[in-house]
């Protein structure tokens, strides 16, 4: 008789021991995926945060650029007869390019001719000009390019 119920405590604690044996292993099994979720999270939080940082230096960058040679080259470089109607800088290429309109040609050769010379613009290039034949004045369209020296 203590045979028979040593047996069934036998049996009894094998199944019990399976069920927490199954019962372990999917906890493992959970942990391992949360693990590799976190690792996932983990690096998508890193491409995040090099995105962030990789934007934070282009704002520095952008910041530390000599905008003020820029601005007094353009203002000392002024001709009365010449109004700048945008100015579009591209840093990574050191390029800006000025739109405006004059009163004549000559006005924006002159207004080049300053440019090249305030030493913080090169390579002043006429790229395009258009006489405005509608309007009664007929203003000079025009727009030039230069090259920006960012490093003195």
């Amino acid at each position: 008789m203590l045979l028979g119920v040593g047996a069934i405590v036998a049996v009894a604690t094998g199944v019990s021991y399976a069920r927490l044996h199954d019962e372990a292993e999917q906890w493992g099994v959970v942990a391992q995926k949360a693990s590799l979720q976190n690792k996932s999270d983990a690096r998508g939080d890193s491409v995040a945060l090099q995105q962030e940082l990789e934007q934070a230096n282009d704002v520095a960058r952008r910041l530390t650029l000599p905008w003020d040679r820029l601005f007094k080259a353009m203002e000392n470089s002024a001709v009365d007869k010449v109004a700048l109607l945008s100015v579009q800088p591209d840093p990574q290429q050191q390029i800006v390019s000025l739109n405006g309109e004059a009163q004549a040609y000559a006005d924006v050769l002159t207004y080049m001719v300053k440019l090249d010379a305030s030493g913080a613009l090169t390579k002043v290039r006429l790229v395009n000009h258009e006489i405005k034949r509608d309007d009664p004045q007929h203003p000079v369209a025009f727009t030039v390019t230069a090259r920006w020296r960012i490093t003195p």
